[in-house]
């Protein structure tokens, strides 16, 4: 079906972005699936009939490497102007050099593709590398988070072993004050201060209370279907708060929850070797949830410690 303009007359657009809206088919009778729009090199109109048919040969091209953000090789036997395309979605993020002489911004080619125009052309084979250089951000931050994860993985090692607090008078005649050592790893430790630091942080009504709170808002965060989840969380909540044994409960839920997420990611990629695409998150979509439970257990033990430390104060006060 040949489809012309009205009054067969070239349609003129000024420049910059324009949008064309075509009439809804169910009140014309016809729905227009494409339209095509072609001028001349110079701007002028380009009738149906002079529209290119077969699109010529370019010069012979080599692909030498092609990996996740860069692609090598080389061009030999150019006699004319050629694209050099990178057949990907078109992104400003994408760097091309030729012999080491940087081709400038890239163009939309193809209606998605990224390519550059090449009007100096060399009947010698020439390299050329394009990268995507976003890229380079994500390897900065990838060192700096292992960077900070050996830092934290260090303070959790050696920050564990805290001095040993003495009186300031040891004197047969004068009792130890419990508050300078209650630390329950201290091998000094008085009775006294050991009840103190072995009493539970909260009563039984408080700790089923937090519980409850934990329960509600761990539902509420939980995706949707797993909220069958929150009464666990609250449990570990109400435990880690009622028993002191148990004060490093939420942060081991979380490692194990975590380990298994990322053992999973990385069985999963090295099996089906998902390409480093937009969607590839979504490709490990069933261990989500445990990323987003470990995130509230992590909470919990954030809780606990500020219900701790208040309770040390208020003893230190006293």
């Amino acid at each position: 079906l040949a489809v012309t303009g009205c009054g067969n007359q070239p349609l003129e657009l000024p420049a910059g972005e324009v949008v064309l809206e075509v009439a809804d088919g169910r009140t014309t009778g016809f729905d227009l699936d494409q339209l095509l729009l072609a001028s001349e090199a110079g701007g002028d109109a380009l009738q149906p009939g002079a529209l290119p048919r077969q699109v010529p040969s370019g010069p012979a091209t080599t692909v030498d490497d092609s990996g996740r953000v860069t692609t090598t090789g080389s061009v030999d036997g150019a006699t004319n102007a050629y694209w050099l395309v990178q057949s990907q979605s078109w992104s400003s993020g994408f760097e091309a050099t030729v012999d080491g002489t940087n081709l400038g911004e890239p163009v939309l080619v193809n209606g998605f593709a990224t390519g550059w125009l090449l009007t100096d052309p060399s009947s010698t084979a020439v390299a050329y590398d394009i990268e995507w250089t976003p890229q380079r951000v994500v390897w900065v931050a990838l060192g700096i988070s292992g960077v900070a994860a050996l830092v934290v993985l260090a303070l959790m090692i050696l920050g564990r072993r805290q001095p040993r607090r003495t009186p300031a008078v040891t004197s047969p005649s004068l009792p130890d004050d419990p508050t300078l050592d209650w630390l329950p790893w201290s091998a000094g430790a008085s009775a006294g201060a050991s009840t103190s630091a072995s009493a539970p942080l909260l009563g039984t009504a408080m700790a089923v209370a937090a519980a409850i709170a934990v329960t509600i808002a761990a539902a509420l965060n939980l995706p949707a279907g797993w909220a069958w989840l929150a009464p666990g969380l609250g449990a570990v909540a109400g435990v880690s708060l009622r028993f002191v044994r148990a004060r490093n409960l939420p942060g081991l839920v979380a490692v194990l929850l975590l380990s298994a997420s990322a053992a999973y990611t990385v069985l999963q990629q090295y099996r089906n070797d998902y390409p480093p695409d937009f969607v590839w998150p979504a490709e490990f979509g069933r261990v989500h949830v445990l990323g987003v439970v470990a995130l509230l257990a992590m909470g919990i033990l954030a809780l606990r410690d500020l219900v701790e430390r208040r309770r040390t104060d208020r003893r230190e006060e006293t």
